[in-house]
């Protein structure tokens, strides 16, 4: 018996978000190129998460945050001297 999709909009949302930062990872850090049938998925990808993110009324730098998070950096979160400590200890 096979799995049903989820329709819950949290879940979706996290399935695409994974997969397009899988996409923008690839091509912004790595300097990759996505086939065309990727480049599709990710056209898709991103439309369903710009309409489910419009819905729960996220701004396009929410959006964008979540997307590109923790991508280019890799040090502490924060930037409170504890917290940079931690990260270099």
């Amino acid at each position: 018996m096979g799995t049903a999709a989820s329709r819950n909009p949290d879940d979706l949302i996290g399935q695409d978000l994974n997969i397009l930062k899988e996409y923008a990872e690839r091509v912004i850090v790595h300097g990759d190129v996505l086939f065309a049938t990727e480049e599709d998925d990710r056209e898709t990808r991103f439309r369903n998460f710009a309409e489910i993110g419009d819905s729960f009324s996220l701004t396009e730098r929410d959006m964008v945050s979540m997307l590109f998070d923790g991508m280019f950096h890799k040090g502490p979160k924060c930037w409170c001297a504890e917290c940079r400590l931690n990260d270099v200890i």
